[in-house]
């Protein structure tokens, strides 16, 4: 509601209504909303695909209640159909295309980039045929168990750069986190684990699967290097030299009704064969805090929370606390910031070097 107000629209807010009082006498204070409402439609009108053994399907009911997106559940078999379908002289022109972008190919073969592209433009006609804008996949479990044929860390990584979602372990709260976010801010999500350095003051963040378009996807991209998938040393993944200098926002919805949030600066990659291949070293501005708090929302029923739901996080170059905050009064979610916004003395700490490999 915009315009000057007297007591009476506070009590509204109080109370939790889904609304947010703009009390100015310049309609300029409208402007950061209305990428919102876009993202209230995005979120309505989106179609994720998770694809898990039926055993092992997320609830999302409570996502479809809360924003209205609609969810669909692919088996491994039509990802294979899909798959075989695909041309594999298209996706060997393609592989070629990514070998010859990438700085240098490390470890996987010839075969395994062209299978991986392969399998993106088979996920590719998936989506296509499906009229869905995110896919998240039991990627580890159906590799392993032979039912996935490659990989899905490339294609994950063109769709993510090109404004569409391929999310890791069928992760259904990073899948709608990065719908949320990405929706507003045009920029990537960056799933990750983390690693804490309290005696930095830092979290590196790692996985093998990154957007290369961080800073957004009409940006230019990072330089990657060829990698392969660091859990097992098998398929081919990416290790994205990701941008430094920038402010990050690093967030997962706990279920639909809380979204948790922190900020942080990214200040380097590190080159190191442990943990996942892409690695961005964050400064926060209580790494210790930040650890005792994590996933404490999380952990507050009799059971434990699953590994996956402990660790993942979703990183987005920029700083969007305010933009989740405004949304998360207009759809009726809280945001969990367990005061962990970053501090001017913390970004501004000196950066120490050693075994980063930072990129030019």
């Amino acid at each position: 509601m915009p315009g000057t107000t007297g007591p009476t629209p506070p009590i509204y807010v109080q109370r939790g209504a889904a609304l947010e009082l703009v009390a100015s006498s310049d309609f300029a204070d409208l402007d950061p909303y209305v990428p919102l409402f876009r993202t209230v439609h995005h979120m309505r009108y989106s179609r994720v695909l998770l694809v898990s053994p039926p055993a092992a399907r997320p609830a999302a009911e409570g996502f479809t209640r809360r924003f209205g997106t609609q969810f669909d559940f692919p088996s491994y078999l039509d990802l294979k159909a899909a798959y075989e379908s695909a041309s594999p002289q298209e996706a060997a022109r393609m592989a070629q295309e990514f070998i010859r972008a990438a700085v240098r190919v490390v470890e996987p073969s010839q075969d395994e980039i062209v299978r991986s592209l392969r399998l993106y433009l088979g996920l590719r006609e998936v989506l296509r045929a499906r009229r869905a804008n995110a896919i998240a996949i039991d990627c580890l479990g159906g590799f392993g168990r032979g039912e996935l044929p490659a990989y899905p860390c490339i294609a994950f990584s063109k769709f993510n750069d090109a404004g569409l979602l391929g999310v890791c372990e069928n992760d259904l709260d990073s899948a709608m986190t990065q719908l949320l976010v990405t929706s507003f801010s045009g920029k990537p999500g960056f799933v990750t684990d983390p690693v804490f350095d309290v005696s930095r003051n830092e979290v590196i963040h790692a996985h093998c699967m990154s957007a290369t378009r961080l800073r957004g996807i009409h940006e230019p991209p990072s330089p990657y290097l060829v990698r392969s998938h660091l859990e097992d040393h098998k398929g081919a993944s990416m290790q994205v030299l990701a941008p430094a200098g920038d402010r990050v926002t690093v967030a997962r919805f706990a279920g639909p009704e809380k979204l948790l949030v922190s900020t942080g600066e990214a200040v380097g990659n590190v080159d190191d064969e442990r943990a996942c291949r892409t690695k961005i070293r964050t400064k926060v501005a209580d790494a210790r805090k930040l650890l005792l708090g994590w996933s404490a929302a999380l952990n507050t029923g009799a059971g434990m929370p699953g590994t996956r739901d402990l660790l993942h996080r979703v990183l987005f170059y920029g700083d969007h606390v305010d933009s989740i905050e405004r949304l998360g009064r207009l759809c009726g979610f809280p945001g969990d910031s367990r005061g962990l916004r970053p501090t001017l003395t913390a970004l501004e700490s000196p950066r120490k070097k050693g075994r980063l490999a930072l990129p030019e």
